[in-house]
């Protein structure tokens, strides 16, 4: 049964919420902005170069690392085809980003209006481009955006299926899940809280064993022609090493959990406080059945990242939402409860929440860091040629030119290889004579690699070959 959070509301309020919903628009736009001034990030060049490669005919995890899923990759590719040698397909990327990025947005309020109504679902539009950790990655050329919007449908259409009892929405949960996972591997911890949710229902007799089998027979049945062409293309094993057990081995020791739980905490509670006050406060708000499922996986959806052996923000851009979500429905409740007018009081806690993000987010667009990015890519495009070798172990300013090795960043996980010897930079650069060094990792002290390169004048970061 839907439940709404809307009651009688005067003249006055709807107005007022007439006015927050011309100022989500007014985000929008700022966000816009954000997206062609925000500086890059490495996965994003990662990305790129990724795309440029398999557009060459390179085969991800053979030819080349990558410890991602491929999905991402190839949904690039027609950007990269259509731009050829152009630094600007990195504003393409980012301008399919921010499609995918309206496309979250859309499924946010579509999520919050069925579980909270139209008031919590307008407020948490407001609140979610506010949300520092969400947005900074979510504006990236990165595959968790993808997995972040099919994750939310899957979330969405499960919702539709306890509501209406039609085992067509739990299918299509399935199939959005299986497409989430397809974007990128870490969509498993997701898949494990959706799993846990169903198997307790199976277990209180709420829902039909017989569902939860056709559940995992449709996510099977999405996955199953991927796997079969790993298997019948030889590839299943470097898809095991690259996916599974390099980025198992990269989290080994990576912050200890007293670290982490500061990490996160002053990251996040410090951009955000108000998400960490109105999210536990949302806990006292459960009445109807499918608000007390958004709690239970909002809580160990959050409880399984902050397990994992790392602080990575990216990892969080699906759980956000889903708190987003229920402090909005909080702090439209609590300010009814306090307030006579209660919209009044949603918009002072909402212009407190928003000013500081907001702030940041002006700051980056005056200074426009990627301006100056894109003109050093470009640079080292114009000092090179097709063929040309380029060493950006850094992964700063290398889209179309060659690398020197499978292992084409500072990454060194050779000995997940073992018909890979360990290597050393030095002798690639030595055997391959790149026209452009950045000096991470290498050290350009190094008297095989001083007398080689001078740095450049315009870019001091760069160094090129003399000879």
């Amino acid at each position: 049964m839907k439940v709404s959070t809307e009651e009688i509301i005067d003249s006055q309020n709807r107005l007022f919420f007439r006015l927050l919903g011309a100022f989500f628009f007014i985000e929008l736009s700022v966000i816009f902005f954000l997206f062609l001034a925000q500086a890059f990030g490495q996965d994003e060049l990662e990305s790129i170069h990724d795309a440029w490669k398999i557009f060459l005919g390179q085969r991800i995890f053979i030819d080349f690392f990558e410890h991602h899923h491929p999905f991402f990759y190839y949904l690039l590719v027609p950007i990269v085809a259509a731009f050829k040698e152009n630094v600007m397909v990195m504003i393409a990327a980012r301008m399919l980003i921010f499609l995918l990025f309206l496309l979250i947005l859309v499924i946010t309020y579509k999520v919050a209006r069925n579980l909270y109504g139209k008031i919590s679902a307008i407020i948490s539009l407001v609140l979610l481009p506010a949300t520092m950790i969400f947005i900074i990655r979510a504006i990236q050329i990165r595959p968790e955006v993808p997995q972040t919007l099919f994750g939310l449908l899957a979330l969405l259409f499960l919702f539709f299926y306890f509501e209406r009892n039609s085992l067509k929405y739990l299918i299509l949960s399935s199939i959005f899940l299986a497409v989430s996972f397809l974007f990128l591997q870490i969509a498993v911890f997701f898949i494990f809280v959706i799993l846990a949710l169903l198997s307790f229902e199976v277990f209180s007799n709420r829902i039909k064993l017989r569902d939860l089998i056709f559940f995992l027979l449709a996510f099977t049945a999405v996955l199953l022609p991927y796997y079969m062409y790993l298997v019948f293309e030889g590839q299943l094993h470097n898809y095991m090493v690259c996916n599974w057990g390099a980025n198992s081995y990269m989290l080994q020791g990576n912050l200890p959990w007293v670290n982490k739980i500061v990490c996160l905490f002053g990251y996040f509670f410090k951009q955000n406080t108000l998400l960490w006050i109105f999210w536990p406060l949302s806990l006292l708000f459960l009445d109807t059945p499918n608000k007390k499922r958004m709690a239970a996986v909002t809580l160990l959806y959050l409880t399984t990242l902050i397990s994992i052996n790392a602080f990575w923000p990216q990892y969080y851009i699906l759980v956000v939402p889903l708190m987003v979500i229920m402090a909005a429905d909080a702090i439209w409740r609590v300010s009814c409860l306090l307030l006579k007018k209660g919209s009044w009081g949603v918009g002072g806690i909402v212009v407190l929440y928003i000013f500081s993000p907001f702030n940041a987010y002006l700051n980056t667009i005056e200074a426009s860091p990627c301006a100056q990015e894109l003109r050093e890519m470009k640079y080292v495009l114009s000092i090179t040629k097709p063929g040309d070798f380029v060493f950006d172990g850094a992964m700063r300013v290398n889209l179309f030119r060659n690398d020197l090795d499978f292992f084409w960043f500072s990454f060194n996980l050779s000995g997940w290889f073992q018909n890979r010897p360990h290597y050393s930079f030095y002798e690639l650069i030595d055997k391959f004579k790149p026209k452009v060094i950045t000096p991470f990792p290498v050290g350009m002290n190094d008297r095989g690699i001083f007398s080689h390169y001078h740095r450049s004048d315009k870019y001091p970061d760069l160094f090129i070959r003399v000879d």
